[in-house]
């Protein structure tokens, strides 16, 4: 996941000469191999300085020399063995070790970086980052406003954007969690880097509702009998002709109750505009697939997540 740091004067340390003295050469090199690839493998796997016995043999073949390594270690405090006395560091299981001071160079956890990975690959997936922009685009004026200023914004576009657009960009409301569209909304550069790695209370921002869906919603008929599947770059909800009545509501909608007994006739959806434009007018590119719509829609209130009438602790 990241990069295990070595110290450019690690070698001079009095922890590497202690290790020279004790060991000589040849065994304080073999020492330091072993210390050296165990910290990269910890940070790749995200084990935050806890070592086994067991994965070092599977890297070195060798146990022998790895428990000899590693009792030369454990007696210069490179790394504690079961029952140390340091009180910065933890007790690691029989047959591991830990490092000393592991997190004194900042690393963070394994389960951050794990998280941190995932908020990566979902700004990278086209159908997340499409569900989003389609939820948070007004559709009675094609335009976008930041979730948090309520300034309109400019989707980047290959080739560059204008001087004179606000560029948009994807947030991650609760910095700690990756949990696909209904965790993003658009905002400006501005307000995306003074909010940072913090929810929008600590940084002392609010988060703004959604802009409204055409009508309240469109139909959205995945379910139907004849299959309909609307076409590439329709908005969510748009049927193909012929296709029947069916269930479900688009990004972000009210809950129009379309398919139940007595429910209004379905809201027609505005055709494409000149030169073949979405009808969702400021959403550009297919339609996002409908677990995704889903995802982006509170399931109680049938408004775009995150929901602030739940936040709020409002009743359905």
């Amino acid at each position: 996941m990241g990069f295990f740091q070595l110290d450019d004067k690690v070698w001079a340390g009095p922890k590497f000469e202690e290790l020279l003295e004790q060991v000589g050469p040849a065994r304080a090199a073999e020492a330091m191999g072993v210390w050296s690839l165990a910290g990269a493998r910890c940070r790749h796997s995200g084990f935050d300085g806890l070592i086994s016995e067991s994965m070092l043999v599977r890297i070195w073949g060798e146990r022998r020399m790895v428990r000899r390594a590693a009792q030369a270690l454990v007696e210069v405090r490179f790394w504690h063995a079961p029952g140390h006395d340091c009180e910065r560091c933890p007790q690691p299981e029989k047959g591991s070790w830990v490092f000393h001071q592991w997190f004194q160079f900042r690393y963070p956890t394994g389960e951050a970086e794990k998280v941190a990975v995932a908020k990566r690959k979902e700004l990278r997936d086209e159908a997340i980052v499409e569900a989003v922009w389609a939820r948070d685009t007004d559709p009675a004026t094609g335009k976008t406003p930041c979730r948090y200023c309520g300034r309109d914004v400019a989707r980047p576009r290959h080739g560059g954007n204008r001087k004179t657009e606000l560029l948009g960009t994807l947030d991650h409301v609760d910095p700690a969690l990756a949990d696909g569209a209904r965790n993003l909304v658009v905002a400006c550069s501005e307000c995306n880097q003074r909010k940072g790695q913090r929810p929008p209370e600590r940084a002392g921002m609010t988060l703004r509702p959604a802009p409204t869906r055409v009508a309240e919603n469109a139909v959205q008929d995945h379910g139907s009998s004849s299959g309909g599947v609307p076409p590439a770059g329709a908005p969510a909800g748009a049927r193909q002709a012929g296709a029947g009545a069916g269930s479900g509501v688009g990004v972000g909608g009210a809950g129009s109750g379309v398919g139940r007994a007595g429910a209004p006739p379905p809201t027609g959806v505005p055709e494409a505009g000149y030169g073949g434009g979405s009808p969702w007018k400021g959403h550009r590119g297919r339609a996002p697939a409908q677990h995704l719509i889903d995802e982006a829609t509170c399931p109680t209130h049938h408004e775009p997540r995150p929901c602030r009438k739940c936040h709020l602790g409002a009743t359905p």
